[in-house]
């Protein structure tokens, strides 16, 4: 039995499952966003690489890309207008005296998903700033707290 791990555009990483496993999931439709598989959980690469997954989760039109990824931009700006609004502690949810390294425990974690360079080339432009914005948010916030610590 092969197994594959699968990516999706928050990053996130499902596996390892079977390729049946894999069919019963995209026919539920709970695979909409993925974005990246691996036969071994370490390596990614590109959908399209495996013809298998590709024929498992059915095909991916340009118009079902352009509405997910329109749904991510929503995500996105939606959770950017929160962290606006929040605090430190908050936003990275951890006490609001926990230690640095908790807080930077937390951003790390959070800050994969946003990461620019992450993004898939066909990334739209809108989604790519807002990506970047919420990067850019986070990074002041984790220098806010690592100087009132100082």
């Amino acid at each position: 039995m092969s197994d594959y791990w699968l990516s999706d555009v928050e990053h996130r990483v499902l596996g390892p499952i079977g390729l049946e496993v894999l069919q019963d999931l995209a026919e539920a439709g709970k695979l909409t966003q993925i974005r990246s598989v691996s036969r071994d959980g370490r390596t990614f690469h590109p959908v399209d690489k495996f013809p298998e997954v590709v024929a498992a989760i059915g095909p991916r039109t340009p118009a079902d890309t352009a509405r997910s990824q329109m749904d991510a931009l929503e995500r996105v700006l939606k959770y950017l207008t929160a962290i606006r609004r929040q605090s430190a502690h908050e936003v990275f949810r951890v006490a609001p005296g926990a230690p640095l390294d908790q807080y930077r425990g937390a951003f790390f974690s959070i800050i994969k998903r946003f990461y620019p360079d992450r993004l898939p080339p066909e990334t739209t432009p809108e989604l790519r700033r807002a990506c970047q914005e919420v990067f850019l948010r986070l990074a002041a916030l984790i220098t806010e707290v690592e100087k009132s610590r100082r």
